[in-house]
């Protein structure tokens, strides 16, 4: 890809709820002049006579006969036509609307921060409040996909690989935001003959691609481990989360647990206990702590329990998640 077209590239911040643009207010109606009615012709004349024609609001009405037949102008109250003033286009358009959007009285208590540039030319088209320092709404996807498109071109295509140096193996994702826990078993797979007869030492994950630290800027503005506010990273698995799945064990046993990613990144304290019939009274908790994330299992589930509960959290670190993984797929291929 060349070069964008040439558009104004609109970026919104907004922090609330979402109001539709007030109506454009039309031009008032215009009246128009009903049709005179017109005498009938005396019968003892047989001549066509033309049919009346209702003046236009446009047009004059000076001279038009009233009921009366007295020949003076009829015109109170009749206006001339105003054609309605043609849209906004272009950059004007772009302003115009968004001074309607933000004008919106579902946005009077919203906090708003926008900019628009002409891509082609780096003028500012339009601006609020473009200095005040709000967190960044959901719709920033939008110019991120946009700059990756300009700078990588839609053939684009990430690669995960590995990388002996001496007896280092080095694990680098290549920033792909797909990478799973599969696709390392995979990975693992097809390098297998060429380390078979390698003594690995040390595994490195290569997070040299991204600058700066996993998580977002304002993600501390709020304490949570929810999946949706994942870490960024050049190496990340599962979409930046540690899921965690229970199933009932034998009556008496404690519940079998299934993580992934797999491997020793997630403390595990397995407290539920496996019991008969269909309850399924039981949960998993996550805690943060230096980098790794801490799970406690408690409650019970029963043999019978239709429902199998999982749980979604994201990972304090994603370099350390995935070598872990990394570790685990090459134990589990000998």
């Amino acid at each position: 890809m060349d070069a964008l077209p040439r558009i104004a590239l609109l970026i919104i911040v907004i922090v609330g709820c979402h109001g539709a643009p007030p109506p454009r207010e039309l031009a008032p109606p215009t009246r128009r002049q009903a049709p005179r009615p017109t005498a009938p012709a005396p019968k003892k004349r047989e001549e066509p006579t033309a049919e009346p024609v209702a003046p236009t609001a446009a047009a004059s009405t000076a001279g038009a006969p009233d009921a009366s037949g007295s020949g003076e102008a009829a015109d109170a109250g009749v206006t001339d036509a105003v054609s309605p003033a043609p849209p906004l286009t272009g950059l004007e358009g772009v302003r115009a609307d968004a001074e309607a959007l933000f004008a919106a009285p579902a946005l009077a208590n919203v906090a708003v921060g926008v900019v628009a540039v002409d891509l082609a030319t780096g003028t500012e088209v339009y601006s609020k409040n473009p200095d005040v320092a709000l967190n960044p709404a959901s719709n920033e996807k939008l110019a991120t996909v946009s700059a990756a498109l300009h700078r990588l071109g839609p053939g684009f295509t990430f690669k995960a690989k590995l990388a002996l140096s001496g007896d280092t193996l080095v694990f680098s994702g290549g920033g792909d935001p797909t990478l799973t826990s599969q696709a390392v078993v995979e990975l693992v797979a097809g390098a297998a003959p060429a380390l078979a007869k390698k003594v690995i030492g040390d595994i490195v994950v290569d997070e040299s691609g991204f600058a700066g630290p996993a998580l977002p800027p304002g993600f501390d503005k709020k304490s949570t481990d929810a999946a949706f506010r994942a870490a960024t990273g050049m190496t990340v698995l599962d979409e930046g989360t540690i899921r965690v799945e229970l199933e009932p064990g034998a009556v008496g046993a404690p519940v079998k647990v299934t993580l992934t990613p797999p491997g020793d990144y997630a403390a595990l304290d397995n407290r539920g206990k496996t019991i008969a019939g269909k309850t399924a009274k039981i949960g998993v908790e996550t805690r943060l702590d230096g980098g790794r994330t801490r799970l406690l299992v408690r409650g019970r589930l029963g043999v019978d329990a239709k429902r199998r509960p999982v749980t979604v959290r994201r990972v304090e670190s994603p370099a350390l998640a995935a070598g872990s993984a990394l570790y685990a797929a090459l134990r589990a291929a000998g």
